[in-house]
């Protein structure tokens, strides 16, 4: 049991999740649970604060935090672009030279376009075995979403992925995953994950 005198530790995740704004009031309503879009987002505003809090004598993790976990993926994708025009320089890269550890991984994925990071989730959970996110991503994302994120795998990993799952998936799971997949040329994506295959079927296999 801790004591009552020592002051609780906090971790990076308390951070970034002390600064997510589930309830701010510059949001808009109707997305309760997600990163909401920012009203008074501005991107030169967030270039300039984002060069303020690396430029300083010291760096200004604080800041850092609040303006990646308060603006959605679209925004942060904005703000890169903007950083790019003004600095000439990649914002991820700049980011990733001024912070190190946890905290590289996190902005790294906040960082990342959402089909991007969806790609990278599906090497991984394939990687894991994990059935779950494969299904999940391919049920919920939208014709063009799945298109980005087929170009971003064969960008990022110089592979296929539609022979991948062939290569570590099989049985009925495997057809399930390319029929998810191949489903992405259909006019309509209407899916819902509602049973999955108790114990997916995955070969072992390179990375």
């Amino acid at each position: 049991m801790p004591s009552a005198n020592r002051p609780e530790k906090v971790t990076l995740a308390n951070k970034i999740l002390k600064q997510l704004p589930l309830a701010s009031k510059t949001a808009v309503w109707g997305t309760l649970g997600t990163i909401r879009p920012l009203l008074s987002f501005e991107v030169e505003r967030d270039v300039q604060t984002l060069l303020d809090a690396i430029a300083g004598e010291a760096v200004d993790y604080g800041t850092i935090i609040h303006v990646l976990t308060n603006r959605t993926n679209g925004q942060r994708q904005q703000i890169a672009k903007g950083f790019q025009a003004f600095t000439q320089q990649d914002l991820l890269k700049t980011l990733q030279a001024a912070v190190s550890g946890n905290l590289e991984t996190a902005v790294v994925g906040l960082m990342k376009p959402a089909a991007q990071f969806d790609a990278h989730e599906i090497k991984m959970a394939m990687k894991g075995s994990d059935g779950a996110t494969l299904a999940e991503i391919l049920c919920t994302r939208t014709t063009q979403q799945l298109r980005e994120i087929l170009d971003f795998y064969k960008h990022d990993f110089k592979s296929d992925l539609e022979a991948d799952l062939v290569f570590r998936s099989s049985g009925c799971f495997r057809d399930l995953l390319l029929t998810l997949l191949k489903a992405e040329a259909l006019p309509s994506r209407a899916f819902k994950v509602q049973a999955l295959p108790r114990n997916p079927q995955f070969k072992a296999g390179p990375s």
